[in-house]
């Protein structure tokens, strides 16, 4: 009587799958990299609160430091400068950072040129508290 032989199977590594996840995770840490960067190009001392939530969107970040000093991005304008700049772009998100140290009338200066734009999505940055 003859007996059948097994097929025995001969392990694989399946490399496809392992090339995706690495891919993902290349893409992932990128992404990651420049969205953390953008929002620390000027150096300003921001206030503190407890608790917030982080823009998600993707924004413009305004700088106001003292003595009416404005940046969009690392860039230094105008207010008169920054109405064009947005009137080429009504649906951004903005978020405004402003130094702890500038009036609150600089502050709506800003805040009222965004509204007379149509830009209705503004972000105020803060610092969270360390506990």
């Amino acid at each position: 009587m003859r007996l059948r032989k097994k097929m025995v199977e001969k392990p694989e590594v399946m490399i496809i799958p392992m090339i995706d996840i690495m891919f993902f995770l290349v893409v992932f840490f990128m992404l990651a990299v420049v969205g953390t960067s953008a929002l620390h190009v000027v150096p300003v001392q921001l206030p503190v609160i407890s608790q917030g939530q982080s823009a998600k969107d993707e924004v413009y970040v305004i700088t106001l430091r003292q003595n009416h000093r404005l940046y969009v991005e690392d860039q230094p304008i105008t207010l008169r400068d920054l109405s064009k700049k947005l009137s080429e772009h009504p649906k951004v998100s903005i978020v405004l950072r402003a130094n702890k140290d500038v009036s609150y009338s600089e502050v709506m200066q800003v805040l009222d040129r965004l509204r007379q734009e149509g830009i209705s999505r503004v972000g105020l940055g803060v610092e969270q508290r360390q506990r």
